[in-house]
């Protein structure tokens, strides 16, 4: 059977990516060569392992378990390739970053803005998303996560601390119901984030103070976003109460748009990493946006208490 490794390689890029298109901008090569590639792979295996549309690509059953066993040895030989070529080298290739939708794009731009004046032969890919990014599948070399790490496989450096906090704008609370406690909330519009699994009107609010009291209140909503910039807004124009990152709202804190509700309640603190695959720490383009990023995002968060 003749079999070409890199077509393996090159059909794992196409299903990774969505598309012919972008797995051909990942690979740098023509589109047309990507699709004879895979339709090579598909003819030596004797299957099909893709259902090709105008607007989308589907897996077989044989092209979901093919991509299933050979991902991960893909994936080992790329990382090995890198690892080893890029030991003593300057950076070179892709840098694909994952965000959390909206969160500092100033800062992350000036960073990455910086680097490639550093590093003017690199590519940047940032993912701005509400999804968590699966850092191997997605080829994620290094991502900002909030909240606390479970996955043991990853190695991250920690930025500092957030919180969630409670806010309106001060013309909704002069004309509103006077707020002493977190029961008084379920009297109050407030406004609800959408997060990618989420689709209802009625959201929890888990709050707490520095002492250690906690309170779960059910938020009556009368608006849902998902965007913090929409929710930030809504507040500005009296929409009701938000419960928001700090950080993201700072701005609006300092001109007096919006004041904080119940400032001894909040998320409590939240801790922010930059977090990457352990065996991708020593590619010089990893190895080098670390600093850049961490003294940009580091001044937006609390220091550890």
């Amino acid at each position: 059977m003749s079999w070409d490794l890199n077509a393996t390689r090159i059909f794992v890029e196409v299903v990774a990516a969505g598309s012919f298109t972008e797995a051909a901008k990942r690979l740098e090569m023509p589109s047309s060569t990507v699709s004879d590639r895979v339709a090579a792979l598909e003819k030596a295996l004797g299957v099909s392992l893709l259902t090709r549309t105008t607007r989308s690509l589907r897996l077989t059953d044989a092209g979901e378990e093919y991509f299933n066993r050979s991902a991960p040895a893909v994936r080992q030989l790329v990382d090995a390739f890198d690892e080893t070529s890029g030991a003593q080298a300057q950076p070179s290739g892709t840098l694909r970053l994952a965000c959390p939708a909206e969160f500092a794009p100033l800062q992350i731009a000036e960073a990455v803005a910086e680097y490639r004046r550093r590093f003017p032969q690199m590519s940047v890919e940032i993912l701005f998303s509400n999804e968590l990014a699966h850092l191997h599948r997605d080829r994620i070399d290094v991502a900002i996560r909030g909240g606390h790490l479970k996955d043991s496989s990853l190695k991250a450096k920690r930025l500092g601390v957030g919180r969630m906090i409670l806010a309106a704008s001060p013309k909704y609370l002069r004309r509103s119901a006077r707020i002493t406690a977190p029961a008084d909330l379920r009297a109050h519009s407030c406004l609800g984030f959408l997060g990618p699994d989420k689709a209802g009107s009625e959201t929890v609010w888990n709050l707490q103070t520095a002492s250690g009291l906690k309170a779960k209140i059910r938020a009556r909503i009368t608006t849902s976003a998902n965007s913090f910039a929409a929710m930030e807004e809504l507040m500005k124009a009296h929409e009701g109460i938000g419960f928001v990152p700090e950080s993201f709202i700072r701005g609006s804190l300092g001109r007096g748009e919006i004041a904080q509700v119940l400032p001894e309640w909040s998320s409590g603190l939240i801790p922010m990493h930059l977090v990457f695959p352990a065996h991708r720490t020593q590619l010089p383009k990893v190895r080098e946006i670390i600093p850049l990023l961490t003294a940009k995002i580091r001044p937006l968060l609390s220091s550890e208490p």
